[in-house]
């Protein structure tokens, strides 16, 4: 089996920094047991794959696989895509076919991509101060507030709290309990002029403990943010070590994410 496969840095401008995606070029669609054993070999959180021959509407078909599974969304996966794409044409719009629905990535200026995403919401408000200190036990920070959905989203008056919280064996226990997927850190940031909020996401799920930079939770961030800052145009700074930078507009049934790229 050969295919030809492409590293890019994305949500950051420079190299060896942000999200690093993987995007792996196919004539056609392999089987997904195949599609997942690349995946593994690859060795990264997530891996995106294109096929070259567009379908009959003009999109693309792009899906993505962690180490594990399918996945249903990957942002700095299809971001790596579209910097790919237009890397070798001189198309400045594409759109990717996925298990998401239609997603269009649009080439804003020289390595700066805006992908448009299905919003989300973080879900519900959970009650009670017993859920406060098991996410501050498991991140050594106690929240303001915390919310389930897909995923466990903890909220923070203060951001250093956000950029100190640590890693702990306590957080995939304290998922599984809940049935969340991962657990997501964010507060208003305190620098208005150069960033609204930050962010941050532990994945022990993915086979990593914290994920570099993530598109997809901020299609319910940003939406999260925009209606209590009274904004639609945000920038979001997720703290992780390798550090991203994510350019959010939030729509009535989309959030628009944008961020630079960079070959690695």
């Amino acid at each position: 089996m050969t295919y030809k496969y492409h590293f890019i840095d994305t949500f950051i401008g420079e190299r060896l920094r942000g999200n690093r995606a993987c995007v792996v070029e196919l004539e056609d669609w392999l089987p997904s047991d195949a599609l997942q054993g690349i995946a593994v070999e690859i060795g990264l959180p997530e891996t995106s794959f294109v096929v070259r021959r567009s379908n009959s509407d003009g999109s693309v078909p792009l899906r993505w696989f962690s180490k594990r599974a399918e996945v249903d969304l990957c942002g700095h996966g299809t971001l790596g895509a579209a910097h790919h794409i237009f890397s070798n044409t001189d198309q400045n719009k594409v759109s990717f076919s996925t298990r998401s629905g239609v997603l269009t990535a649009e080439r804003l200026s020289e390595g700066t991509i805006s992908v448009k995403f299905p919003r989300r919401e973080i879900g519900k408000p959970v009650e009670g101060d017993a859920i406060l200190d098991d996410v501050g036990r498991a991140v050594d920070a106690i929240p303001d507030s915390v919310w389930l959905g897909a995923n466990l989203t903890a909220i923070y008056s203060d951001p250093s709290a956000v950029r100190s919280a640590s890693f702990s064996h306590q957080i995939q226990p304290l998922l599984d309990r809940v049935g969340a997927f991962g657990l997501v850190l964010s507060a208003r940031a305190l620098d208005a002029e150069q960033t609204d909020f930050v962010t941050r996401f532990f994945t022990p799920a993915k086979g990593v403990p914290e994920d570099p930079v993530t598109g997809s939770i901020h299609c319910a961030l940003a939406p999260f943010w925009g209606e209590r800052l009274k904004k639609r145009s945000l920038i979001a700074h997720q703290l992780s070590s390798e550090g991203g930078r994510l350019i959010c507009e939030v729509e009535e049934d989309h959030v628009v994410i944008g961020g630079r790229c960079c070959m690695a």
